[in-house]
């Protein structure tokens, strides 16, 4: 049997994909984020990282910064590969739902038919 909607396969392949990519992005983004906190107000020089603002952050700021870049990296993995999932599982049910229909159709109907043992009537 020839498969139906391939481009909906390579939909479904290309969010999965993506939900990976963003998921390690994430992940090296914020390990970047907390090295860049802890060691670059070392390397501007404190009266500098006070001038732009960054001496109030420090390590506990790339510390928020790097949690929270993961949390959202998370997030979108899930909801990216959630979605690719949605369509491989909309697509495996379409079809079972025609075998299905295909394999009822098929059927002689004396097969399909409930019978079911006759009772006799009670009397009146």
């Amino acid at each position: 049997m020839q498969k139906k909607f391939g481009v909906l396969r390579i939909v479904a392949t290309i969010y999965k994909v993506l939900g990976w990519i963003v998921l390690v992005i994430g992940v090296l983004g914020a390990c970047g984020a907390v090295a860049i906190s802890a060691v670059g107000t070392s390397v501007i020089g404190a009266r500098n990282a006070e001038a732009l603002g960054l001496g109030t952050g420090g390590l506990v700021g790339g510390l928020i910064l790097g949690l929270g870049a993961i949390f959202f990296a998370i997030l979108y993995f899930l909801l990216l590969y959630a979605f690719g999932e949605l369509i491989s599982l909309l697509i495996a049910l379409e079809e079972n739902t025609r075998l299905t229909a295909e394999r009822l159709l098929a059927k002689p109907a004396a097969e399909t038919a409930v019978s079911s043992p006759k009772a006799p009537m009670p009397p009146p």
